[in-house]
């Protein structure tokens, strides 16, 4: 059965459902699991590393996930912003 309100019908389209969307986007929610993701696994890993008694190879891991979260955030989020002056 067709929708019988066309706007709600072009808003579900738009990707949003409607009753109950989020005002957080896609890319906001991509951007908070990269960066959650990346610095808790790294975490997590120096911590196991540095239990089973090998903390330097758990400062390397944590040094090498946490750096390129950072990279990846830098060219996914901040690289593409347009933060030019005004003309």
């Amino acid at each position: 059965m067709a929708d019988p309100d066309p706007d709600r019908a072009a808003a579900a389209t738009d990707g949003e459902s409607g009753e109950g969307s989020s005002m957080v986007s896609d890319r906001v929610k991509l951007g908070a699991a990269i960066a959650l993701l990346g610095v808790v696994t790294p975490g997590l890993l120096d911590f196991a590393l540095t239990t089973l008694g090998a903390p330097g190879l758990g400062r390397i891991v944590w040094a090498l996930g946490y750096g390129t979260t950072v990279v990846v955030l830098f060219v996914l989020f901040v690289r593409p912003l347009d933060i030019g002056a005004a003309e």
